[in-house]
């Protein structure tokens, strides 16, 4: 019963570090590839004054508010009045700026160049009562790498870029982070946030010293209850992504669908009822995408319990580059070794799976009618409920990522089923 007590206390462990972490991980940000990461390195740091020169013809306001914002926090929004789905975003912030006036929060509505004139108009229409400014040539569109309206962006009352281009369901927590700081607070965020990492690291390092005396899959299968279709369909799952710069979704965010091949991979993957799934494509001829093949190892060790992680080994082609029958046999005598080579070198605890014809990995992606290329299609990752419905899908190296896959641990209710009769059986069998 040694390793069933050792398991409850890396279960608690566990538990602590997800609690102290949760509300910075509910910040979902949107898009991904070369500009999520360009953006990225544009959070935490002072906002570029210069972004603001291109804002004129001002309703609501004389410009003074971007000039005196004085430690106050700032919610920006772009939107455009020929753009229907960017009208929905202006409801949310006339909230936000009721809501948190008294707090001193600043709001303000950025309006594409384009359409201007049917602008104040729709103020009036609409009560908006925050200022708003037409962004004359798109200059601070392009400055801060706004790619599709609506975006918000958020900045602290230390006058940093906190939160760049973030989901619409993530904008009230981001808003209530930087209005409830003081000055100080917001300017020490950099200090915090390296000495939270380096905690994080310390404690990552004890649950996977814990996790090397402790192999997790000696629990026992516990039977337990499925959820309902209901409970399903009412948890409160992380939003599909948006789109970027690459795909536009003119009608609205993809819904989750059905993962085809889920039985199957996870049955490689040695996964069990209630359990997620995290499946991700990679081929050692591109380095970028093996990258991942380790982090994603320190994801599965870390979320043991919980998750299991399937690399998809997929090969280099596109949809107009056939092989034929002898390449193909080629093809996958290699694979066997080269997923053999990788275990060894790497020393994996996550399981690599042959996907020759990328047809796993494709049916993982609903926005597979895309080319799939060389350079679009890897690397990629999606996150499966415990019930088979991809609720994410898109580049690993993405903050959403790890965000949606937080999420769907924390409100999947597989998960939450299992667990409890894990527990119990952990309560019974551990004294």
């Amino acid at each position: 019963m040694r390793d069933v007590m050792r398991l409850a206390m890396v279960v608690g462990l566990s538990a602590g570090l997800a609690a102290g972490s949760a509300r910075a991980q509910d910040i979902v940000r949107e898009g991904g590839g070369e500009r999520r990461e360009k953006l990225a390195k544009m959070e935490l740091k002072p906002f570029p004054a210069e972004a603001w020169n291109g804002l004129d013809a001002w309703i609501n306001g004389q410009g003074s508010e971007v000039r005196d914002i004085g430690g106050r926090p700032v919610l920006i929004v772009t939107f455009a009045s020929w753009y229907p789905i960017s009208l929905r975003a202006l409801p949310l912030a006339q909230q936000l700026a009721d809501k948190y006036a008294s707090q001193g929060l600043i709001v303000i509505g950025l309006h594409h160049e384009r359409g201007w004139e049917n602008a104040e108009a729709l103020v009036k229409q609409r009560k908006i009562t925050f200022p708003i400014a037409r962004d004359t040539g798109s200059a601070w569109r392009g400055a801060m790498l706004s790619d599709q309206d609506p975006d918000f962006y958020v900045i602290d009352r230390a006058g940093q870029l906190r939160f760049a281009d973030i989901d619409t369901g993530s904008v009230e927590s981001a808003v209530k982070i930087v209005v409830e700081e003081t000055p100080d607070q917001a300017g020490g965020i950099n200090d915090r946030l390296a000495a939270d990492r380096a905690q994080a690291q310390r404690d990552a390092r004890r649950v996977e010293n814990i996790n090397s005396s402790v192999d997790f899959t000696r629990l026992p299968p516990i039977p337990f209850t499925p959820p309902s279709e209901d409970q399903y369909k009412n948890a409160a799952w992380p939003n599909p992504p948006k789109g970027d710069e690459n795909r536009s979704y003119r009608d609205g965010p993809r819904e989750p669908q059905k993962y085809a091949a889920h039985a199957a991979i996870m049955a490689a993957a040695k996964g069990r009822p209630g359990q997620a799934l995290i499946v991700y494509g990679f081929n050692p001829e591109q380095q970028r995408t093996v990258e991942y093949v380790t982090s994603m190892d320190l994801l599965q060790k870390q979320m043991v319990r919980d998750v299991r992680v399937a690399g998809l080994l997929v090969p280099l082609q596109d949809n107009n580059n056939r092989r034929d029958d002898e390449e193909a046999k080629k093809l996958a005598a290699s694979i066997p070794e080269k997923i053999a080579g990788l275990k060894q070198s790497f020393r994996l605890s996550h399981e690599l799976i042959p996907d020759v014809d990328a047809a796993a990995l494709t049916a993982a992606n609903p926005d597979n009618e895309r080319n799939r290329s060389n350079e679009s299609y890897i690397p990629f990752a999606a996150v499966i409920s415990s019930d088979g419905i991809i609720r994410w899908w898109g580049h690993p190296g993405d903050h959403a990522f790890r965000a949606a896959v937080d999420k769907v641990l924390k409100v999947d209710p597989g998960i939450r089923a299992r667990r409890q009769a894990e527990d119990e059986y952990i309560r019974r069998h551990g004294g």
